[in-house]
């Protein structure tokens, strides 16, 4: 696209604010369930401005387009822009809230005009009202602007969902109605409304493919204290699937509002101020409006906290996954290892990613990536999520390159997300085996951490980062995030993060949760090491306390040794680095031999010696 199209594009999109008799459009990057990941139907902003990352909020005036996001994608966002946008950072001392700006640089009475389904109803909530507190006017439109002038917007998808069985899942649906009915009787209300999707999969033991890399169908949820109803495309709706759905009432998914509607206004006709609607946080703002704000108990959802725990057959499958998927990585590492000894000078990020996914995807219960594989050269690696694309994609990978490797699938059993940086220079920069080892001293650090049961994860964010800070370095995003069971790869509401989170985000026995520190390096190179870990107890503390938790390691990739300074690592550090291994070869090793893949546990012997 030329960057005439793309002002072309803005000029259209504004000549739409005298239509609507409004002085700025708010759009935040999401859908209509606040999902991170989007399918091409509904990556509005990067339509209009050109960026591809997962977070984004964006502002258009008249005279001015921003576009706010995190660390992990500064660089990236500058780099993808469209001429006309500009870039507010996240997260920084310099940082200025969205709706703190429109209350500074538009003037009293301006009409602030935006899509209420891409909000969550707590945000939406507070951002009408700090809009109104500026005197600004907030506007909802029932149509999102940006489809005004999308002539070419890609159709939604329409994809049979898939059914997991209780010996796959290990809880039926019907139990877990039980719980949430239990959870939101307690708050003294008789129903609650979902419309983020994990949660909706989750309960009814469902995945879908409507998302890229994520396993969700677009739909709705409106449970009661005596029924379901469940609004979805019923094209996607197989005969097997609806016989699997006994525990709801199905419906077209357009069918949600006045559905809810109804039952609200019958129930508080029959039961007065008694009647109350439990609504999560994160529900569409819209769907939360449909409801008087006299009957909803605002809070963060149940399910979340619920499916954040597994239960023992999620965890037993997620284990047996994580080994296959190690010896995927194991085997690219294996690949990648003999095609540079041997001097093939063709091996581009892009045939890098795509030799990676062909290896994952050759494995049992694969069923999808679980996000868009970053295979990362030198200077791109310092992009946190770059994604080779024609033409950058073709840059190639040598002997002496830095070479970042982020990726994970979805399995039937479970779901990963492993990251691995490698270098296969005779003589590394002594600058990068530094840096290196400081970010795999802070991944140590954290990973050999014991903690309380019940914490937040942002009391841990600090391990990782001490030994950069020491030497005045950091990183811009979070130290770790939860993976979901055969779902969301990035799932809360737990994390390792120095950004909030919410109350029921605490660590306990039964998480499934990364930790992944890194440094970047602008122009040079990017590190990141990153495992998938269970959350368990600890054992053996002098204090004979038994409320305390450790990480146990669930991702089994050998962590290359010829890149670390051992000077910078204290004794503690290599007695997990040599246990770490130890548990590899212990775990990994008796599936490469019953398999045959003799290549591969001669690599993972080697890799795995003590040092």
């Amino acid at each position: 696209m030329t960057g005439s199209e793309n002002s072309s594009k803005l000029s259209k999109f504004r000549d739409l604010f005298d239509k609507h008799g409004i002085s700025a459009y708010v759009l935040p990057s999401t859908d209509a369930h606040q999902s991170e990941y989007l399918a091409d139907h509904d990556f509005r902003v990067r339509y209009l401005s050109g960026f591809s990352g997962s977070n984004a909020f964006t502002i258009i005036t008249k005279e001015r387009a921003l576009l706010w996001t995190d660390g992990r994608y500064f660089a990236q966002a500058i780099k993808q822009f469209e001429p006309g946008w500009e870039l507010m950072k996240q997260a920084v001392p310099e940082s200025v809230e969205p709706v703190d700006w429109l209350t500074c640089n538009l003037k009293s009475g301006d009409k602030v005009a935006f899509d209420p389904q891409l909000f969550a109803y707590c945000y939406g909530i507070n951002f009408v009202k700090n809009l109104e507190s500026g005197n600004l006017t907030p506007l909802p439109l029932a149509k999102n602007l940006v489809d005004e002038i999308w002539n070419d917007r890609p159709k939604a998808p329409i994809n049979p969902i898939t059914i997991l069985s209780v010996e796959e899942c290990g809880r039926s649906t019907a139990d877990k109605f039980k719980e949430l009915r239990g959870k939101f009787e307690k708050k003294k209300c008789d129903s609650i409304l979902f419309t983020s999707l994990d949660d909706i999969m989750w309960l009814l033991n469902i995945r879908g493919f409507d998302i890229p890399y994520n396993p969700l169908v677009y739909s709705i949820l409106f449970v009661t204290n005596n029924s379901a109803h469940f609004f979805v495309d019923r094209q996607k709706l197989t005969k097997e699937s609806i016989n699997f759905l006994t525990e709801v009432h199905v419906y077209d998914y357009e069918e949600a509002e006045e559905f809810i509607r109804k039952y609200h206004e019958e129930n508080k006709s029959s039961h007065g101020k008694e009647h109350k609607v439990f609504i999560p946080e994160i529900t569409n703002y819209f769907f939360g409006k449909c409801i008087g704000k006299d009957h909803v108990i605002i809070a963060s959802s149940p399910v979340q906290a619920m499916k954040a725990i597994k239960n023992d057959c999620e965890m037993k499958g997620i284990r047996e996954a994580q080994i296959r998927d190690s010896v995927a990585v194991i085997q690219f590492l294996v690949w990648l290892k003999k095609e540079l000894a041997g001097g093939n000078e063709g091996i581009t990020e892009l045939i890098a990613a795509a030799k990676m996914d062909e290896l994952r995807s050759k494995h049992e219960k694969y069923v999808t990536l679980s996000f868009s594989t970053i295979s990362a050269v030198d200077t791109h690696a310092a992009f946190p999520h770059y994604h080779p694309e024609i033409p950058e994609g073709n840059e190639v990978i040598k002997k002496d390159s830095v070479f970042l490797l982020d990726s994970g699938g979805h399995y039937r059993d479970g779901t990963t997300d492993v990251t691995r940086t490698v270098c296969h220079s005779t003589n590394p920069d002594p600058y990068f085996i530094k840096m290196n080892t400081l970010v795999l001293r802070g991944h140590i650090d954290t990973a050999n951490q014991n903690f309380p049961d019940g914490i937040k994860g942002s009391r841990l964010d600090a391990l990782s980062r001490v030994g950069l800070w020491n030497e005045g370095y950091d990183f811009g995003h979070g130290v770790g995030h939860g993976v979901g069971h055969f779902l969301n790869v990035h799932e809360g509401p737990m994390g390792i993060s120095f950004r909030s989170s919410p109350n029921e985000g605490t660590l306990h026995q039964g998480n499934v949760i990364t930790i992944e520190p890194g440094y970047y390096e602008v122009g040079k190179f990017g590190i990141r090491i990153e495992n998938c870990y269970e959350i368990v107890k600890s054992e053996k503390l002098q204090s004979g306390a038994e409320n305390f938790l450790t990480f146990e390691p669930l991702t089994l990739v050998p962590i290359q040794q010829n890149l670390i300074q051992r000077d910078l690592l204290q004794q503690k550090h290599i007695d997990w680095l040599n246990a770490y291994h130890q548990k590899c070869l212990n775990k990994v090793g008796p599936f490469l031999k019953e398999h045959g893949f003799q290549e591969e546990l001669e690599f993972l012997e080697k890799s795995c010696q003590k040092i």
